[in-house]
């Protein structure tokens, strides 16, 4: 399993909205595994919507795609993360 974590932007249709620290863990050879992990708002919005896109501009000019899931046991401006399709080199 991999694990990334550190401090990066989310944005949603090209438009900073928050900046994060994040961990997300994948399985490498996983075709059907999405991207999973943890976001929390550190400044920006701290409200996040499960129905839209955001893009999660990590360290290392790495970039997902994801949306929020909403968590019972998280706190305000903390959520779980599911990724779109798979990391790529930010251009």
């Amino acid at each position: 399993m991999n694990d990334c974590q550190g401090r990066g932007r989310v944005t949603r249709d090209g438009k900073c909205v928050a900046t994060v620290e994040y961990s997300v863990q994948s399985e490498p050879h996983a075709v059907n595994n999405p991207v999973r992990g943890q976001v929390e708002v550190v400044e920006g919005e701290r409200t996040l919507s499960p129905n839209d896109q955001y893009t999660l501009h990590m360290e290392g000019s790495l970039e997902l795609d994801f949306q929020v899931e909403p968590a019972a046991d998280q706190g305000e401006g903390k959520y779980l993360l599911k990724g779109i399709g798979v990391f790529r080199k930010s251009s």
